[in-house]
Protein backbone atom coordinates (compact mmCIF):
# COMPACT_ATOMS: atom_id res chain seq x y z
CA UNK A 1 0.00 0.00 0.00
CA UNK A 2 1.64 3.28 -1.01
CA UNK A 3 3.14 5.18 1.90
CA UNK A 4 1.39 8.32 0.63
CA UNK A 5 -1.97 6.68 1.35
CA UNK A 6 -1.53 5.04 4.74
CA UNK A 7 1.86 6.24 6.04
CA UNK A 8 2.85 2.65 6.81
CA UNK A 9 6.58 2.25 6.37
CA UNK A 10 6.87 -1.01 8.29
CA UNK A 11 8.65 -4.03 6.83
CA UNK A 12 5.38 -5.89 6.22
CA UNK A 13 4.20 -3.20 3.83
CA UNK A 14 7.23 -3.46 1.60
CA UNK A 15 9.06 -5.76 -0.75
CA UNK A 16 12.48 -5.44 -2.37
CA UNK A 17 12.43 -5.45 -6.18
CA UNK A 18 14.95 -4.60 -8.85
CA UNK A 19 13.99 -1.36 -10.68
CA UNK A 20 12.27 -3.15 -13.59
CA UNK A 21 10.09 -5.34 -11.37
CA UNK A 22 9.36 -2.39 -9.10
CA UNK A 23 7.94 -0.45 -12.06
CA UNK A 24 6.03 -3.51 -13.31
CA UNK A 25 4.47 -3.89 -9.84
CA UNK A 26 3.64 -0.18 -9.55
CA UNK A 27 2.07 -0.14 -13.03
CA UNK A 28 -0.01 -3.24 -12.33
CA UNK A 29 1.75 -5.56 -14.78
CA UNK A 30 2.57 -8.02 -12.00
CA UNK A 31 1.18 -8.81 -8.59
CA UNK A 32 1.64 -11.35 -5.81
CA UNK A 33 -1.20 -13.57 -4.65
CA UNK A 34 -2.09 -14.86 -1.17
CA UNK A 35 0.27 -17.82 -1.64
CA UNK A 36 3.19 -15.44 -2.27
CA UNK A 37 3.20 -16.41 -5.95
CA UNK A 38 4.05 -13.88 -8.67
CA UNK A 39 1.30 -13.35 -11.26
CA UNK A 40 2.12 -11.61 -14.54
CA UNK A 41 -0.87 -10.05 -16.27
CA UNK A 42 -2.10 -11.90 -19.34
CA UNK A 43 -2.73 -8.44 -20.81
CA UNK A 44 1.00 -7.72 -20.79
CA UNK A 45 3.05 -8.79 -23.79
CA UNK A 46 6.76 -8.50 -24.36
CA UNK A 47 9.47 -9.92 -26.55
CA UNK A 48 10.75 -13.25 -25.36
CA UNK A 49 14.22 -12.79 -23.89
CA UNK A 50 16.25 -13.91 -20.90
CA UNK A 51 15.36 -10.55 -19.31
CA UNK A 52 11.60 -10.89 -19.70
CA UNK A 53 9.25 -10.25 -16.82
CA UNK A 54 7.13 -13.23 -17.85
CA UNK A 55 9.86 -15.58 -16.58
CA UNK A 56 8.67 -14.79 -13.05
CA UNK A 57 5.06 -15.85 -13.68
CA UNK A 58 3.89 -18.47 -11.15
CA UNK A 59 7.16 -18.34 -9.20
CA UNK A 60 6.89 -18.35 -5.42
CA UNK A 61 8.68 -15.72 -3.36
CA UNK A 62 11.50 -16.83 -1.13
CA UNK A 63 10.36 -15.57 2.24
CA UNK A 64 12.56 -14.54 5.17
CA UNK A 65 13.11 -17.13 7.88
CA UNK A 66 11.65 -14.78 10.48
CA UNK A 67 7.90 -14.30 9.96
CA UNK A 68 8.18 -10.78 11.39
CA UNK A 69 9.93 -9.76 8.16
CA UNK A 70 7.42 -11.29 5.72
CA UNK A 71 5.38 -9.00 3.47
CA UNK A 72 1.77 -8.81 4.66
CA UNK A 73 -0.81 -10.66 2.56
CA UNK A 74 -3.25 -7.79 3.19
CA UNK A 75 -0.93 -5.40 1.36
CA UNK A 76 -0.81 -7.73 -1.66
CA UNK A 77 -4.60 -8.10 -1.54
CA UNK A 78 -4.89 -4.31 -1.64
CA UNK A 79 -2.53 -4.24 -4.64
CA UNK A 80 -4.58 -6.94 -6.42
CA UNK A 81 -7.82 -4.99 -5.92
CA UNK A 82 -6.53 -1.49 -6.61
CA UNK A 83 -3.51 -1.67 -8.92
CA UNK A 84 -3.13 -4.99 -10.75
CA UNK A 85 -4.31 -4.64 -14.37
CA UNK A 86 -6.03 -1.31 -13.57
CA UNK A 87 -3.74 1.04 -15.51
CA UNK A 88 -2.75 -1.08 -18.48
CA UNK A 89 -2.68 0.52 -21.89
Amino acid sequence: IPFSMDHDDTIGNGIAFCPNLHRAFDYGLITIDSNYTVIVSEKFSENNSKYSIRQFDNKKLILPHNKLFEPRIEAFEWHNENVFEKNLF
